[in-house]
């Protein structure tokens, strides 16, 4: 029993509150030292602590019962009662805790009434009913993680099956995706972007947007300036320059600004094609050379491949056709290192419009010469 500082009990009478509670626990154990010696340790506990006895004791079955439970524990034992309203209080507010977190996690807001229940049951002290509720959270949750994984698996196969050019199958995996997780900004983003190679610039817009709304409402600045990027192509393939600039100088300003340096030198390679269209072949030019630097700079080979490629058409434009093959044999020399199929083709298809030399083959002897 406690052994703290002698303290005389408040005189609460036979019905009081704290005597019938302890009475009805204890049954034919509860002897009137026993009552008077709970009573105190009671008492006590709660003198020292923020929360008003008389104020838990009114009209609060969840406080009840757990006094109950500890005081019969503490018969059972011989525990010290202070020691376990201590390790009920501590466990209490550790669950409280743990609910203001689980709250900030649960960003979706998919089981904000589940946690709330939860949290409500701790301030009635229903450790019970607390415990039951973040069972079924957890498994829920659970569950939850279990579809996102499937989504997941879907969303990897819709990106190979677009690698290997099986544009049908691509589509079938993307959607199954986003029926599984219609949430998930990059799925749409995806979905959008098949769309838009397809010349589906309608329904791609309307992907690019849902998308854009969900990366800006969780913050993920990377994500909207991507998808900024792409909603620019689509309005450049309408022939709305204006707007496909607006698009492409938004999405230049969050990529200086969270320093994604992949992402500004695309972005600046696409404006370059902005006023290359409206015919200021110098203002793309001073873009690309930007543009290159920047992935020079990071080695995203990729990317200059597709810089160097457009500075070729530049100088061809300004009749400097020994410029502009210099540019497409370095785009060659990359593309060949780093195995670009895509890049390749392109320029397979170049030597044809050039009409000098069969595909390739014309690229292959360019790049010795001079050796």
């Amino acid at each position: 029993m406690f052994d703290g500082d002698k303290q005389e009990a408040k005189t609460y009478g036979d019905n009081s509150p704290i005597t019938q509670i302890i009475t009805q626990t204890l049954g034919e154990k509860a002897t009137k030292e026993i009552v008077e010696s709970l009573t105190l340790q009671i008492e006590q506990y709660y003198s020292k602590t923020d929360e008003k006895l008389d104020k838990l004791l009114d009209n609060n079955k969840g406080f009840v019962d757990n006094l109950m439970i500890q005081i019969n524990h503490h018969i059972q034992t011989n525990t010290s009662l202070i020691e376990l309203l201590t390790k009920a209080q501590k466990e209490r507010e550790e669950a409280i805790v743990e609910i203001e977190k689980l709250k900030e996690q649960n960003k979706d807001g998919d089981f904000d009434r589940v946690l709330d229940e939860a949290q409500k049951a701790l301030e009635e002290y229903d450790s019970q009913k607390y415990r039951q509720i973040l069972a079924s959270y957890r498994e829920n949750e659970k569950n939850k993680q279990l579809i996102k994984n499937i989504a997941q698996t879907h969303y990897l196969s819709a990106k190979s099956y677009a690698s290997d050019y099986l544009h049908e199958k691509a589509e079938k995996e993307i959607l199954k995706a986003i029926a599984l997780d219609d949430t998930n900004g990059l799925y749409l983003h995806e979905f959008g972007y098949m769309l838009h190679n397809t010349a589906r610039y309608d329904e791609a817009l309307k992907y690019f947007e849902q998308s854009l709304a969900i990366r800006q409402a969780i913050g993920d600045r990377s994500g909207e300036g991507t998808t900024l990027n792409n909603i620019s192509q689509i309005y450049q393939a309408r022939g709305d320059l204006t707007t496909a600039l607006e698009y492409l100088q938004k999405s230049l300003a969050i990529q200086e600004a969270i320093g994604d340096k992949s992402g500004e030198g695309t972005t600046l390679n696409n404006i370059s094609q902005i006023y290359q269209a409206r015919g200021d072949l110098t203002t793309a030019l001073e873009y690309l050379q930007k543009s290159l630097a920047i992935q020079e700079a990071i080695g995203d080979k990729s990317g200059m491949c597709a810089t160097l490629f457009n500075i070729g058409h530049i100088h061809l434009a300004h009749d400097e056709v020994g410029e502009a093959i210099k540019s497409w044999v370095t785009v060659y020399t990359i593309a060949k290192e780093i195995e670009n199929a895509q890049v390749l083709e392109a320029l397979e298809d170049l030597a044809g419009q050039l009409n000098e030399g069969s595909g390739l083959e014309l690229w292959e002897a360019l790049s010795h010469r001079g050796e």
